[in-house]
């Protein structure tokens, strides 16, 4: 039995992920009195907000959200996300007659084009955050801007990927359907 990329991508996006919570739920958010952290906030934060979570944090907690959050695990989920939406969105893809004419390289190529918003708004997102955790209260404005606004159109480019994922699925079943043959198993 061969392995898929697309499996093996799809099971390290859950194991960060997973990795994730455990850190946020268990150590950051109990440390911030049980309320969500920068990351986790769909419709952004404050100064006030953050200012409120730099102090509930503390220097440890600071250190730690950096060294455990930043630098590892959210640094490494956005490109193994990016992968696993990117491979997912070319296997869906080759479902539908048009996209499965397309060349690979041209595949791919649309691939990354959709996901690339999403990995850049995170990853320059996790910059930020990690910028007013080395600072520490009280926060710059401008900086907590900037951070904020990542945060909200990350989520906005997580939402628009995960509908054309879920747009390819159900296009294929649809195309699936009508021309009554079923998809080969083998990864594309």
């Amino acid at each position: 039995m061969r392995t898929s990329l697309t499996a093996i991508v799809t099971i390290l996006t859950a194991i960060n992920f997973a990795i994730l919570t455990v850190l946020h739920r268990f150590w950051f958010e109990a440390l911030n009195g049980g309320e969500k952290l920068f990351d986790a906030r769909f419709t952004g934060y404050s100064v006030d907000v953050v200012n409120g979570v730099l102090d509930n944090l503390g220097e440890a907690g600071r250190a730690g959200h950096i060294l455990w959050h930043n630098t590892i695990f959210d640094f490494s989920f956005p490109l193994i996300l990016s992968a696993c939406a990117v491979s997912w969105i070319v296997k869906l893809g080759n479902r539908l007659p048009r996209f499965k004419a397309m060349a690979n390289g041209w595949k791919l190529l649309l691939s990354v084009i959709v996901v690339m918003p999403y990995l850049i708004s995170d990853l320059a997102e996790n910059g930020k955050v990690r910028q007013i955790l080395e600072n520490g209260a009280p926060a710059e404005p401008g900086l907590v801007a900037s951070a904020s606004a990542l945060t909200v159109s990350k989520w906005a480019f997580v939402a628009i990927t995960l509908s054309i994922v879920m747009l390819f699925t159900l296009a294929g079943s649809f195309a699936q359907r009508n021309s009554g043959r079923y998809p080969s198993q083998g990864d594309s």
